[in-house]
């Protein structure tokens, strides 16, 4: 039975039934995610082509994936993009994004704004740990030298946390 259903999909698709496009479970973002686990930036850049049919959080891993390669002319082509692109649409900008924003105002020097942003990615996800680098050296530029002595700690304790 389970052939037969498999063979008529091929020539009869069922209404509701999965199409190629979406039949896989992992996807391009999927697999970008993988590879950024294993610090693959090259892969990462390779797996992500953005078009107008991108995720937020392909964008954004796209700009994070810039800001980890230290590809500072890719990033501003993402921050362009970016800015070029119709946020409005989103529904929501992934940490991701937040973090390559942040990371781009760093290197304009535009401090306040980068802590801005960096303030929303360790709000996203409390275990980023470049987040939470970028933040710190933001708020010693900020003259906030008591916060990022308590950014410095907080990125020891999630080191220690990822190492057990």
């Amino acid at each position: 039975m389970y052939e037969l259903r498999h063979l008529l999909i091929a020539r009869y698709p069922f209404p509701g039934d999965a199409t190629p496009e979406n039949f896989d479970p992992i996807g391009r973002l999927g697999l970008a995610k993988a590879q950024a686990a294993y610090a693959d930036w090259g892969s990462v850049a390779n797996s992500l082509t953005l078009d107008d049919q991108s995720t937020p959080e392909e964008v954004g891993l796209k700009g994070r994936c810039a800001v980890e390669q230290e590809n500072w002319g890719g990033l501003a082509k993402w921050f362009s993009d970016f800015n070029a692109s119709d946020k409005t649409q989103l529904k929501s900008i992934a940490p991701d994004s937040y973090y390559a924003l942040g990371v781009f105002c760093e290197r304009e020097e535009k401090y306040q704004e980068a802590a801005d942003y960096l303030s929303r990615v360790v709000l996203k996800d409390p275990t980023d740990v470049p987040a939470y680098q970028a933040l710190m050296r933001v708020t010693e530029k900020l003259g906030l030298s008591g916060i990022a002595a308590q950014l410095k700690q907080r990125v020891k304790q999630i080191k220690r946390t990822q190492q057990l």
